[in-house]
């Protein structure tokens, strides 16, 4: 077997495994036949997001909702951020979310150069 057959395989397996990774984080999320835990579902959207599956753009979704709910907004603007760079197409709606991050003061952030670009990035669109 090739080393280039290997990885394949090896890279397919592993997005398996986060793709079971993901859904178990919905059963821990919701409670759905075992314990709601919002720690572990947590984990497991962290460690998925992270991966090659591809759900990695719904728990990272999920991660950005996560940390505004607990107004950690930093963090938040940090996975919308990494969403609307990184996502190959366009997540319905990921704009308006960054957009409400900015809005919401861009003197929280920690990185004022990644806002102050966003913020930059956003006054463009509205004159075209």
């Amino acid at each position: 077997m090739s080393t280039k057959q290997k990885t394949r395989e090896e890279d397919s397996g592993s997005k398996f495994e986060y793709n079971a990774k993901f859904y178990l984080a919905k059963q821990y999320e919701n409670g759905l036949g075992i314990s709601k835990n919002s720690g572990k579902a947590f984990d497991l959207y962290l460690e998925v997001s992270n991966s090659l599956s591809k759900f990695k753009y719904k728990a990272k979704i999920w991660l950005a909702s996560h940390f505004d709910n607990k107004k950690d907004y930093q963090k938040a603007f940090e996975f919308y951020l990494d969403i609307y760079y990184n996502k190959p197409q366009k997540i319905k709606g990921i704009e308006l979310m960054l957009a409400e991050h900015v809005k919401k003061g861009l003197d929280s952030f920690k990185d004022d150069k990644k806002a102050f670009e966003f913020y930059e990035m956003l006054q463009s669109w509205d004159r075209c």
